[in-house]
Order: structure tokens, then C-alpha cells, then sequence
């Protein structure tokens, strides 16, 4: 069973299995391609005691590690096991150990999507969410510790993407493999795609060539909505902020503006937001956070202010602290401070106890100052467009920014306050 689902994620007639002649072994590792791109893959065999985890199946993985990190081609895992073999005690955390340090090495340097099909808890939970891509099917059981809590094989919560079945779960982690490069020296292919619109109902879907898009972490609990999707056959990053930004929507961008940094892809932000909720005490630490990650980001970076952009959330996505290397408006958008009514409400404020229309007031407010033209005006923005133009500017910005290289300065990594 697990050759022939590891046999099914490769290119018909592509796939060789690693280390075949190993007998009793939890663990199936091999390499092929997909869509023509060289890919290693492991698929643990829970019909075999459980797809248990010792030392033997580490060997093998770490094999596989070894050989992604020498050629640059990434690595898709089917995870399913009960955990460690027990009788080897501390040997088979040992062993996770391992495999934890040789994923850890390669974050960042070749894309590791893991599939959950079955049972990943404890230790191994910990070795899947090593991974850049966590995709589970519905009936997976993603967990720390057991509970008296059903929530605890909950998949939805720590996974990107939950798939109707394995089947399902694969073509998911097969299409992104084909939307990020091989490795962090590599380009993402150009690729035309076809197929149905994004049904996301925002921005991504309005702009993304049809039958590209490859949402993560959907959920009507969010504001963000972060997307693979290729633009004119390019593959970008999309973020659509639409609505108040919650704690959640900032570790979720912050997440997958990681991703796309490490490979290099483009990301274009959709900014449609009167700014950040101030609803718990985690929400600056969360808004932080996430500013701190655009800056840092030097990937290419388009910011289009669709709406609203007010006050810190301009700063984050479009300021000089996002390091956007264009900053693009649709027209009728409006660019403030703080809200333009309570902005209104204390410049004008003599002429509201004069009597005046505050409607009238906030009208013009808005047009003098707090209009896309006047940030323009003041060099803020660097480009007023109809949505019409927007596909058309974008796909000229994107391949003005291809060559963009940054240098920064000689540190280990910026400090971030959890």
C-alpha cells in the first residue's frame, strides 16, 4: 500500500524507490518527478506495526534528507504512524530527534510539504509542523498530547490545507511543489494554468489567472486570505486583507510571507482595512510581529490598497517599514492617519461648532487629504490605477522586480517578542 501511494505522487513511470531491499521496514522513501521536476518523497506504512518510528526508519529518512540537501530537490512526506517503537525507548525519540534537526536544516532551503493521512501525535507532530506546508486530510489526527478533549485530533488547526482524502491531500502538495522553486537558489517555473476561477470572493480571485489559485488556512474566521497563484503564468504569494486585522490573520500572514521570502516568491498585497483589532492583549504583539516580517521580507513586494488603508495597517503594508518596492492605489481608495471621521472631528474641528455639515466636512476631508491622489501627490504611492488597469500594471511590476537583490546587514536573525 505505501509503494503504491508513494509510486502515485510521482510522474507515471518516474518513480525509484530508495533502499528497496531493506525488509521490515515502517518507511518507503524513492524520488521521481512531477510535473518534470525531480522530487523526494517517504511514505510511512501504518500496515506495518503501526508505521512505528526507530532507529532502521530514521537511517532511511535521514538518507533521503541527505540526498534532498546534496541535489536541491524538495521533499514530500505521507505521515502516518502510531509513534516510536517502544521497545527501543529512548532510542526511537532519538530517532525523531534526528529527523527533527535534518528538516530543520533544510527549512528554507528546499520545500518540505508534509501529508498527514493518518495518526501524527506527539514527537511526530512535532516533526511534520517542521515542514514549510502541512496538508491533512479530514479524518487525520494531528495532536501534542491526548486528551479527554476531542479538539486534539483537530487537523484545522495546525494544517494549511485540509483535503477531502489522501488523493485529494496529494494533488494539493504536488501543485505547490510545481509553484515554488526546487530550492532557495532556484526560480519558480513559468507555467500557464487553466481551469475554474478562485471562488475566494475577494481581490486573489479577481486578479490570479484562472485555475491557479492554491489557498492556505481558509476559514471564515479570518480577515487574511493567503494564496500560491500565478499571475500572467508567474507564481506569487497573495494576501488579501479585508476587515479588521485580528491576532490570527497576523501569525497567518506572518507564516506564509515566511515561506514565500525563503523562495524567493513575489508577493502582492490586497489592502482593504481600517487597521488592526484591538480586541486582546496579543494583538500588538501579533501586529508587531507582523510588521517586523514585511520589513524583513526581501522578497519582490506589491502593495495595492484596494479600499482602505488607515493608520498602523498603512505603515505594515505600504509605509517605508513594509520595504513594498511598489505601492499601488485603485482609485477612489482612501490613504489616512487614523480614521478619517475622527481625524475630521479635530481638524475641523472650530467649523463643526460653527454648525457646518459634518458629511460635507468628511467629504472634503477626505479629498484634501486623505484621498490616494494627495498621497501620491506627496510621494506615499507610487501609482493610481482603475482595477480594470490593475492586472495589466501588476504583471509589469513583476517582471521589472525579477532581478531585485538585497543586501542586508551581517546578523543571525532579527528578535521577535512571542
Amino acid at each position: 500500500m505505501a509503494k503504491a501511494i508513494l509510486s502515485g505522487i510521482f510522474d507515471q513511470g518516474s518513480f525509484t524507490e530508495l533502499d528497496r531491499l531493506t525488509e521490515d521496514c515502517e518507511v518507503v522513501t524513492g524520488f521521481g518527478s512531477i510535473n518534470g521536476c525531480p522530487c523526494y518523497a517517504f511514505v510511512q506504512d501504518a500496515d506495518l506495526n503501526g508505521g512505528a518510528m526507530g532507529a532502521k526508519q530514521a537511517s532511511k529518512l535521514i538518507k533521503l534528507y541527505d540526498l534532498a540537501e546534496k541535489t536541491g530537490y524538495p521533499i514530500i512526506g505521507v505521515y502516518d504512524s502510531m509513534g516510536g517503537h517502544i521497545d527501543e525507548g529512548l532510542g526511537a525519540m532519538q530517532a525523531y530527534s534526528s529527523l527533527i534537526a535534518k528538516a530543520d536544516r533544510l527549512s528554507g532551503v528546499v520545500p518540505q510539504i508534509a501529508v498527514i493521512k493518518g495518526v501524527c501525535g506527539a514527537s511526530s507532530a512535532i516533526w511534520a509542523l517542521c515542514s514549510d506546508i502541512v496538508i491533512a486530510t479530514k479524518d487525520a489526527q494531528l495532536f501534542l498530547n491526548k486528551s479527554g478533549d476531542d479538539d486534539y485530533v483537530d487537523a484545522n488547526r495546525n494544517a494549511q490545507i485540509i483535503a477531502d482524502d489522501l488523493a485529494d491531500a496529494i494533488e494539493s502538495a504536488k501543485s505547490i511543489i510545481c509553484a515554488l522553486p526546487s530550492n532557495n537558489l532556484g526560480e519558480a517555473p513559468i507555467a500557464d494554468v487553466s481551469g475554474d476561477a478562485c471562488t475566494c470572493g475577494c481581490m486573489i480571485a479577481r486578479i490570479a489567472d484562472a485555475g491557479s489559485v492554491i489557498p492556505l488556512n481558509k476559514g471564515e474566521e479570518y480577515s487574511a486570505k493567503t494564496a500560491f497563484a500565478r499571475l500572467g503564468g508567474m507564481s506569487v504569494g497573495m494576501v488579501n486583507v479585508d476587515g479588521e486585522i485580528k491576532s490570527k490573520d497576523s501569525k497567518k500572514i506572518v507564516s506564509f510571507l515566511g515561506i514565500c521570502d525563503a523562495y524567493s516568491i513575489p508577493v502582492i498585497t490586497f489592502v482593504n482595512t481600517e487597521g488592526y483589532c484591538n480586541c486582546c492583549h496579543s494583538s500588538l504583539k501579533a501586529a508587531a510581529a507582523l510588521t517586523k516580517a514585511y520589513a524583513n521580507a526581501t522578497t519582490a513586494k506589491i502593495t495595492v490598497i484596494n479600499g482602505k488603508a488607515y493608520g498602523p495597517a498603512f505603515m505594515t503594508f505600504a509605509g517605508n517599514a513594509s520595504g513594498a518596492d511598489e505601492v499601488i492605489a485603485i482609485s477612489g481608495s482612501v490613504i489616512s492617519p487614523m480614521d478619517p471621521e475622527a481625524a475630521m472631528n479635530i481638524v475641523y474641528n472650530k467649523r463643526i461648532l460653527d454648525g457646518e455639515d459634518k458629511q460635507a466636512l468628511l467629504d472634503e476631508y477626505i479629498k484634501n487629504e486623505a484621498s490616494a491622489e494627495k498621497a501620491a501627490a506627496n510621494g506615499y504611492i507610487s501609482d493610481i490605477v482603475s482595477e480594470d488597469e490593475l492586472s495589466a500594471k501588476l504583471k509589469i511590476s513583476l517582471d521589472m522586480l525579477l532581478s531585485k537583490r538585497v543586501s542586508t546587514l551581517d546578523k543571525k536573525h532579527t528578535v521577535t517578542i512571542l
